[in-house]
């Protein structure tokens, strides 16, 4: 079972940041992916980048870089996300 953190999210082990974004564009493949997560290991963050995420966005986060990433990506066209070659 996951478990709520303390700052409200899910507590997951870092392993699983790859996993989800693959998952969510399994689901939707136009999904645009922006990862929010306590882990600030850049070995996660460009995996999840090459498997399609839009940003990696380690906290605590700027609110000021969050709003820009957000902004970015809902200008950006919809398109079928997919590994980056």
């Amino acid at each position: 079972m996951k478990r709520a953190s303390a700052e409200g999210s899910l507590d997951q082990p870092a392993d699983a940041i790859p996993d989800a974004v693959v998952r969510i564009h399994s689901i939707n493949p136009t999904a645009r992916v922006i990862m929010v997560t306590g882990s600030t290991d850049p070995a996660r963050a460009g995996e999840a980048l090459e498997l399609g995420a839009l940003a990696y966005v380690d906290k605590p986060f700027d609110f000021a870089y969050l709003k820009r990433v957000v902004a970015m990506a809902l200008q950006q066209e919809p398109e079928k996300n997919s590994p980056r070659p």
